[in-house]
């Protein structure tokens, strides 16, 4: 059949039930003329039956009103109220809106609105300027600031300059190599320095680095003890001499090895001098605890550190009033000690 124009400003459609408008065809098409055209029908509703159906112009549901171009799309005015949901484009193209916000709005395959209000984006994010989560933490032009903490997994904090972490991996360089504050690497553990004693009237240099320091031909370090032929400077917390104390399990008494010639002396005299200062390093065992004396028997503290001490060490900074003579003993047995004699003697 021919497309047949009716010149029609309103057409009734009269009976009971529900009046049908169909094409055999499978589309039908309204193309009604000026003014404002009508299609009613007294029964209240109306069926349309084909195909594809083709409304171009002004159309208006009830109070709202939808401007619809076949060819260029539609544009709505109003308010859509789908019993249902709502779904735009096809494919992977396609954005769905759904009447169960639970469900939520998908854009996409890979953005998600959840009906709380949550995001879920299973792709890459691009934003324009800014991007503010929460009330806390923004992000703009790749850098992010927060205004406590900034967690990345389960094992990593940065909070007010600082990144805390379970582990640091360092990247690149070789299994030797240890990662300094300021990022470089070094093959230092910080805990040897080689002297390089190979020339004369040297002053001692060096670089931190380097973990090197070069020095006189005299100057030795042997790992404990710093030897050179002479030492000069601020001299006030040098201690003139050390002894290590132990125990003489045949004779019952203290033992002395140290300067003097002492190599494990048996309870020798010893000479202290006045304004110099002295260690004792206990070594003796726990049940014989190391006590300087009067030669009365009383604590002489004055100068001492530590003093009557099992182990550990004992210092003894000698005063200038310090008498004569003073003595250690063992404060638990008698017999183990011997006289300590210091000198200039002060007798008049």
């Amino acid at each position: 059949m021919a497309n047949v124009g009716f010149g029609l400003t309103q057409l009734d459609i009269l009976g009971s039930g529900t009046p049908v408008i169909e094409s055999s065809s499978g589309s039908i098409e309204f193309a009604l003329g000026s003014g404002t055209p009508k299609i009613e029908s007294t029964t209240g509703n109306l069926e349309l039956k084909a195909t594809e159906i083709r409304l171009n112009g002004v159309v208006k549901f009830g109070s709202a009103t939808i401007t619809i171009d076949g060819d260029n799309g539609f544009i709505n005015t109003g308010i859509i109220t789908a019993n249902n949901s709502i779904e735009i484009g096809t494919g992977s193209e396609k954005v769905a809106i759904s009447t169960n916000l639970a469900g939520g709005v998908r854009v996409g395959q890979g953005i998600t609105f959840g009906g709380s209000g949550d995001a879920l984006m299973t792709g890459i994010t691009t934003v324009g300027k800014e991007l503010q989560v929460g009330t806390g933490v923004t992000i703009s032009s790749g850098i992010i600031t927060a205004i406590s903490a900034v967690k990345v997994g389960t094992g990593i904090t940065i909070s007010s300059g600082v990144v805390t972490a379970t582990s640091f991996v360092k990247s690149g360089g070789t299994s030797s190599q240890y990662l300094m504050a300021d990022g470089s690497t070094s093959t230092s553990t910080g805990g040897s320095t080689t002297i390089n004693n190979n020339a004369d009237n040297r002053v001692i240099t060096g670089s931190n680095s380097a973990n090197t320091l070069e020095a006189e031909s005299t100057l030795t370090y042997d790992g404990t003890t710093l030897t050179a032929s002479s030492f000069s400077g601020g001299g006030n917390d040098i201690v003139t001499s050390r002894w290590t104390i132990g125990y003489d399990n045949v004779g019952g008494v203290y033992t002395f090895t140290g300067p003097g010639g002492l190599s494990s002396a048996s309870k020798p005299k010893i000479y202290l001098a006045r304004g110099q200062t002295y260690e004792f390093v206990i070594n003796s065992g726990s049940s014989h605890p190391f006590q300087i004396q009067t030669s009365l028997g009383a604590a002489y503290n004055t100068g001492v550190t530590n003093n009557n001490a099992s182990s550990g060490t004992i210092k003894f900074e000698v005063p200038f009033s310090a008498p004569n003579s003073l003595q250690y003993v063992c404060t638990v047995h008698g017999g183990m000690g011997n006289t300590i004699i210091v000198y200039p003697d002060l007798s008049p």
